[in-house]
């Protein structure tokens, strides 16, 4: 793990929007929220984290087929509407860069338009927690990956 980051900044713009993003914002998403499941093959007992994970939706979805889940977002604010969405999953307020849960914790990690900006730490802390041998996926702009690849090989 490394050192957390002082993410006050994004409680101050996100949190203060948290109910509306939560109820006309986050809804919208649902649809990529459930082809994305899909297409990793989420279901039954897949412990699944989703890093920056706002309201909660796509943890309450990936729930629905199965998953158990947990989350993280710097936002308090938005870590409350998501607890309140989601009682049994594991969903804290904190730093993707320092992810507080241990190494090869969990089958699947997304984050939907949340590790952007100073991606690689995020990136390497998703990898810590992410089971060994498991594969990932990314979304990215259609630019030059090599580097990524030849990180993670």
């Amino acid at each position: 793990m490394t050192q957390a980051a002082d993410w006050t900044v994004v409680d101050e713009g996100w949190g203060r929007k948290a109910v509306d993003f939560a109820t006309l914002s986050e809804p919208a998403n649902c649809r990529e929220y459930v082809a994305v499941h899909h297409l990793l093959g989420v279901g039954g007992g897949d412990r699944l984290l989703d890093v920056a994970c706002g309201s909660g939706m796509a943890l309450e979805l990936a729930r629905a087929r199965g998953a158990v889940t947990a989350g993280i977002d710097a936002s308090p604010r938005l870590v409350a509407i998501a607890r309140d969405r989601n009682p049994a999953a594991d969903v804290r307020t904190g730093d993707m860069h320092a992810l507080p849960f241990d190494d090869a914790s969990f089958d699947v990690v997304t984050s939907f338009r949340g590790v952007w900006g100073t991606t690689l730490p995020a990136l390497k802390e998703i990898h810590r927690v992410l089971v060994i041998g498991r594969q990932y996926e990314r979304w990215f702009h259609p630019v030059d990956l090599r580097a990524w690849d030849r990180m993670f090989a």
